[in-house]
């Protein structure tokens, strides 16, 4: 699995534009990051900064990916993930596509802790305002 990178962003643009045709992706973000900060201080004090921003950013993450799923009914939003997914995933769009559910999840979790989506899908949506 590779990082996010610049071309990414062309691939990520394709899935938020589909996707805002279908329901209003913005309040969707702003409700999972408030979800995560919601489970992030009900794990309590006992751990790190780092390790509760970490936490953050995984279910932030975790929770965007499978929420874009989960509104990705459409085939032809559905197809625009898989294309998304095939980049740092380093496959085909059909291979992702056609993974076993347990590797998918496991690829979107070392996705999110590699890469910071939150900050991410936040770039790409301000680019398509922009557009």
């Amino acid at each position: 699995m590779r990082k996010l990178i610049a071309s990414d962003i062309f691939a990520a643009l394709r899935v938020v534009s589909a996707i805002e045709k279908k329901q209003g992706i913005e309040t969707t973000i702003k409700d999972l990051v408030k979800n995560a900060e919601n489970e992030t201080k009900a794990d309590g004090d006992d751990k790190t900064a780092k390790e509760r921003n970490d936490d953050f950013i995984v279910r932030v993450g975790v929770s965007g990916v499978f929420k874009i799923i989960e509104i990705a009914t459409e085939a032809r939003v559905e197809g625009r993930v898989y294309e998304f997914l095939a980049g740092p995933f380093e496959m085909t769009p059909a291979d992702v596509q056609n993974m076993p559910l347990p590797d998918f999840v496991e690829n979107v979790t070392r996705l999110t802790k590699e890469n910071d989506l939150s900050s991410f899908f936040t770039s790409v949506r301000k680019l398509a305002q922009n557009m």
